[in-house]
């Protein structure tokens, strides 16, 4: 048989799938003629479509060599580099036979393809569009236009992309999929799910719809569904590596962070180079205890990507939960070098700016105001329909993701319970994503309940206006679960920030800081964005638990016959000079012991490294005892083996100091002059034991030291400590809250003032 009708013959058998006999015959051809071009190019794509991509290149780079002007010879090198991943070999060689015939759409489609896995998005999108405009009814390529511009953040045109894929092809399960993860980047979950559901009638046995179904579902708080979801694509593809990390992720959420671990490992098994899993993998470690293996996880996310802010913004935490300040705010402004829209990193800068001896105020300030800068540039301009009324009730809002087992929950329930509904008629903006006991007990007092924490802030925003709130309350602050996005909108007429947080937001947008009488020094007023509202008797009101046991009738001190000093404070408020100090109360005690409490201490690495600090400050291990987290009831239970507490510096304690001085444990504060320096002072004022606060280092020392010394003192103020709480100003909830309100209603007379 003549070549010609050999190739002919091969051919045939070649589209009919009949591949053996198809190359046989190719062969007979490039034996008869090694230089037959045809018959190269087509050796070589039967080549590629038997696995070997090698082979195909060599082919048709000779079929390239002796027909250079055949544009599908360039076209089908293109497909064959772009299966060994020589992108840009496989653009060169599309571009070739895209110039060679400017018509052809399936060489523009491969084109644009490889652009696209290449990561030249920007260029792909008008190739794609060129092959558009030549076959207007492809819908592959619709498909394939929509996830260039998803990847690019266009995601509304990638909604139109995917929806024309399916006008076209309505049983394209790829694109019910793909427009499903379109609509949940714009903020359409439920349209999201009935997308994954039609792509899984359409293909049942599809892993990533699967996955994408789970994550719709988490995203709706849904998770028992989200998780069944994730494990259906699991078991249909159990080497599926991002759904494994997708599982992991909805089990991390739901609270279930034990679960989460091992899979987000096994997902890190199948894919070692998924730097986004190493980061779900640091972070799910930190939230059950482990940071300095989570810190571990985090680092090498930043090792496989060292531009990824959000990773940088993670380490930060988990630096901060090792109680590694200095280097928490070197990652913070690294987080912020690379990414400066991605806010929350500013937050978490200025919680470590908090911590730190000696930073200035306006120092915090002008990092506030950096961080305000982000939102106010796009900010809404707010109009207002609340009625001018000065005196007519209120609606007041609460805007918090601490309404749990929190300090803010605990501090705010009094003042729920004894709001007086003639005043104020309350609103609670929940943005927790798991609630708690305290949660259900809250929503129990009667006020108006808003879940928000999976609702956009312009779509928060609108439910405030309609809920006509005239006074919007942060509770917040720059602390974790803020809303501070949505405060920037100023959905209400009045906003103030209270309780969460001790320093100014730096947004314009928040009109009044609630603080006590004596902090912020007015020297320091000018360092804050907000005006300052001075509450009488303090900024905090304290209810005790009704499960707190009593105190025990004698300290440890007189059954043990040594002092025990102890902490049950945040790792990150222990800095350089609060353990130097401690140090020296212990070298002055030489029988006292240090008793230290927090929720890292399970973590070996976190003990050595707290054991490692006071080593170098002259204190043996064998007088430290740590302890790790516990429930809250035992917690309290723990203040019975302290004779006196020590208050961290610069940064004392808020619940924590009034739990001690509850359970008639003592607390020696070191006083500043920023807010969070003065907390327990202001407590210690309250019940006049004004002699516990030290204004210089050595003068804590002395304290310290003098009541370790005075066992009978000890004795007393464990039964004197909690009956003098009950009756100050620190329990007084009824008073409280009446000053509370009469703190709204002047701001409230201002706002009316002003408008009129």
């Amino acid at each position: 048989m003549a070549v010609d009708g050999l190739l002919g013959e091969a051919l045939r058998n070649h589209q009919a799938g009949r591949l053996a006999e198809a190359q046989r015959l190719y062969r007979q051809v490039l034996e008869a003629e090694p230089e037959n071009a045809d018959g190269l190019h087509l050796m070589g794509q039967l080549a590629r479509q038997i696995g070997r991509p090698d082979l195909a290149i060599e082919l048709i780079s000779r079929a390239v060599a002796i027909g250079d002007t055949v544009p599908r010879f360039h076209a089908g090198l293109g497909a064959a580099l772009k299966e060994v991943g020589r992108l840009d070999e496989a653009a060169a060689a599309y571009r070739k036979a895209v110039d060679l015939a400017p018509d052809d759409d399936e060489s523009l489609h491969g084109l644009a393809n490889v652009l696209q896995m290449a990561g030249r998005l920007a260029e792909a999108v008008p190739v794609y569009r060129r092959a558009l405009v030549l076959r207007p009814d492809a819908a592959d390529v619709h498909n394939n236009l929509g996830n260039a511009l998803i990847d690019l953040g266009q995601a509304e045109e990638a909604v139109a992309a995917y929806r024309r894929a399916i006008a076209l092809a309505p049983e394209m399960a790829e694109a019910h999929n793909n427009l499903g993860t379109a609509l949940r980047e714009t903020g359409h979950a439920e349209e999201a799910l009935a997308c994954y559901d039609r792509a899984i009638a359409l293909r049942p046995d599809y892993a990533q719809a699967f996955s994408n179904q789970g994550n719709a579902l988490a995203e709706l708080g849904r998770m028992d569904e989200a998780i069944a979801a994730h494990r259906r694509a699991i078991d249909l593809r159990p080497d599926f590596a991002p759904g494994l990390n997708n599982l992991g992720a909805a089990m991390h959420q739901a609270g279930r962070q034990d679960e989460a671990v091992p899979v987000l490992r096994r997902s890190l098994e199948l894919a070692p180079d998924a730097a986004a899993a190493w980061c779900g993998l640091g972070v799910a470690l930190k939230d059950i205890g482990r940071p300095d293996e989570g810190l571990a996880a985090v680092r090498r996310a930043i090792a496989l990507e060292p531009d990824n802010a959000i990773a940088h913004d993670n380490q930060a935490h988990l630096l901060m939960d090792l109680g590694l300040v200095g280097e928490a705010e070197a990652a913070f402004r690294r987080a912020i070098a690379l990414a400066p829209d991605q806010i929350e990193a500013y937050s978490g800068l200025l919680m470590a700016l908090n911590f730190r001896a000696g930073v200035a105020p306006q120092t915090i300030f002008a990092e506030a105001r950096r961080f305000a800068a982000q939102l106010e540039l796009l900010a809404p301009s707010p109009t207002f329909v609340n009625s001018r009324a000065p005196d007519r009730r209120l609606r007041i809002g609460y805007v918090s993701g601490d309404f749990r087992r929190h300090p803010v929950g605990y501090f705010l329930t009094p003042v729920l319970r004894c709001h007086d509904p003639a005043a104020v008629e309350c609103f609670c903006y929940d943005n927790a994503l798991r609630p708690d006991e305290v949660t259900t007990r809250l929503q129990g007092l009667g006020h108006h309940w808003r879940a928000i924490a999976r609702m956009p802030d312009a779509e928060a925003a609108t439910l405030i206006a309609a809920d006509g709130i005239d006074i919007l309350v942060d509770l917040s602050g720059h602390t974790a679960a803020n809303r501070l996005r949505l405060f920037a909108r100023k959905p209400a007429p009045v906003q103030v920030t209270w309780l969460g947080y001790w320093g100014t937001t730096g947004l314009s947008a928040i009109d009044y800081l609630l603080a006590d009488a004596a902090t912020p020094v007015p020297a320091d007023e000018a360092w804050y964005s907000e005006r300052i509202m001075r509450l009488p008797g303090g900024r905090f009101c304290y209810e005790p638990p009704e499960y707190a046991p009593s105190p025990p009738a004698a300290p440890p001190q007189s059954r043990l016959g040594r002092t025990t000093f102890g902490s049950f404070n945040n790792l990150a408020k222990l800095g350089p000079d609060a353990i130097e100090l401690w140090a020296a109360i212990l070298r002055a005690v030489p029988e006292a012991c240090l008793l230290l409490k927090w929720k890292t201490l399970n973590d070996p690495a976190a003990r050595q490294l707290l054991l490692d600090r006071f080593s170098a400050a002259g204190v043996a291990a064998e007088r430290l005892e740590l302890r790790g987290p516990s429930m809250h009831p035992r917690m309290l239970e723990e203040y019975g083996d302290i004779d006196i507490a020590l208050d961290p510096f610069p940064f004392s304690g808020g619940l924590t100091s009034c739990e001690a001085l509850w359970m008639g444990v003592p607390v020696v504060t070191l006083v500043g002059a920023t807010p969070p320096a003065r907390q327990t002072a202001a407590f210690l004022e309250a019940l006049g034991l004004d002699d516990l606060i030290a204004d210089t280092p050595d003068r804590y020392v002395a304290i310290a030291v003098a009541l370790a010394a005075d066992s009978g003192r000890i004795e007393r103020l464990r039964a004197e400590l909690r009956p003098r709480m009950a009756a100050s100003p620190l329990c007084q909830a009824k008073a409280f809250t009446r000053n509370l309100e009469d703190a709204y209603r002047r701001m409230w007379k201002a706002w009316c003032a002003s408008a009129a």
